[in-house]
């Protein structure tokens, strides 16, 4: 009878054990806990193309980047090409996979084309994507 209960407590145990393991070990993925929402992201790409000189307020010089295929030796001259190209306001949003999407049309408007930022899901990674985007992709139902 003895041993009979010292392995059912023995079973309780070790079930308890792996039950807060498991607890902790979802509560504490960092993907799930530190992914912004739609609304974070709208903020974040939003002062990522301010940032980028692409609107008509200024750049961040010390945090700008160059696109893919963009060169110079002077950033100046291609903050003078990025300057007042994008409304500030988001046009829209589309999460895909482990990324985020965020569109914005052109200054000079462009028949349903505009341009995007991509983020990771953590809102860390920020590009803007190379080429040119279809703003109905950013309306249509998924």
């Amino acid at each position: 009878m003895f041993k009979k209960r010292t392995n059912r407590l023995h079973l309780i145990f070790i079930s308890l054990v792996s039950l807060i393991f498991f607890v902790r070990c979802v509560s504490s993925n960092p993907s799930e806990k530190n992914r912004i929402g739609a609304e974070m992201a709208l903020q974040k790409a939003q002062e990522f193309i301010i940032e980028q000189g692409y609107t008509d307020l200024p750049a961040s010089i010390n945090k700008f980047k160059f696109e893919k295929g963009e060169f110079a030796s002077d950033t100046s001259k291609i903050l003078s090409y990025r300057k007042n190209t994008l409304y500030k306001p988001p046009f829209g949003i589309k999460q895909h996979g482990a990324s985020i999407t965020v569109g914005f049309e052109y200054f000079n408007k462009e028949n349903n084309i505009g341009r995007a930022v991509t983020m990771d899901t953590l809102g860390v990674n920020i590009i803007m994507q190379t080429k040119e985007v279809r703003l109905d992709w950013f309306l249509e139902e998924e």
